[in-house]
């Protein structure tokens, strides 16, 4: 079975480099999650012919859906997909709106899959910056107090060790609300862990995790974008991750960088 489910949406048919990219959205059923998938082919005698009957996942950890897809006249394709709450419509009514949309995202293609990284019109958009210097992580994590739930982070994890390591999220000062995001080079994951990411009610409060191998003897790039509840990660400037984060007040702000390799 190829998982893509037994009904597609919002279609994208694309050619990327000497290939054809079809993407499809599926519908959720009996408890398979909606999902952006795409299949990498060639384009003969009007029929699209894949190279590998399993699609591929847009995401490695699935919360982004229906992309669409345009060139600019520089020859950059552009993406900007739909990032839905999956809050409960009691919790829908009282924000007095329902989903989003990411922000725009550069793909390319290797030949292989799908590249990802932040559209670089964006960085206009900055204020602010902080800088840390390269330190090594103990058995404590590095405790970042800036306030406000708008940021744009860039880390770069250099390890050598199996266990887990990453950054906390939004954060409350007594500890009880907090979300993890984090590489398990042990398990080849990459997990979202949001079983403590929010005191309020109608909050799927849930563990999310997918297959990722990375490469520790090099260094391995993180770049996150939050703006309130949306989450949108980028690692090495070519894959990608999208969650949403409802804290119950802005003061869960605290950010943590850890390694369980001390």
């Amino acid at each position: 079975k190829d998982h893509s489910g037994k009904f597609w949406e919002m279609p994208v048919f694309k050619k990327m480099g000497r290939k054809w990219i079809l993407s499809i959205n599926r519908i959720p059923e009996r408890g398979i999650p909606a999902r952006t998938q795409y299949w990498i082919g060639e384009f003969k005698h009007e029929k699209f012919v894949p190279d590998k009957a399993v699609p591929q996942n847009l995401e490695v950890v699935n919360r982004l859906l229906s992309p669409s897809v345009w060139d600019t006249p520089d020859g950059r394709t552009i993406a900007l997909a739909i990032i839905p709450d999956e809050i409960n419509a009691i919790s829908n009514a009282e924000n007095g709106w329902a989903h989003l949309y990411s922000i725009p995202r550069e793909w390319s293609f290797n030949g292989k899959k799908i590249l990802q990284k932040p559209y670089k019109g964006l960085e206009v958009l900055r204020a602010e910056k902080s800088i840390l210097e390269e330190r090594c992580l103990g058995s404590a994590p590095l405790i970042i107090n800036k306030q406000g739930l708008q940021k744009e982070i860039l880390l770069t994890f250099k390890t050598t060790g199996k266990k887990p390591f990453g950054i906390t999220l939004h954060k409350n000062p007594d500890g009880t609300e907090y979300s993890r995001i984090y590489f398990n080079p042990e398990k080849d994951e990459l997990v979202v862990d949001q079983t403590h990411s929010s005191l309020r009610t109608g909050i799927p409060n849930l563990l999310r995790k997918d297959h990722y191998k990375i490469d520790t003897k090099k260094p391995i790039e993180l770049h996150l974008f939050i703006d309130g509840s949306v989450v949108e990660g980028f690692i090495n400037g070519e894959d990608a991750f999208t969650t949403r984060i409802f804290p119950s007040t802005a003061k869960s702000a605290q950010i943590e960088i850890f390694s369980e390799n001390a």
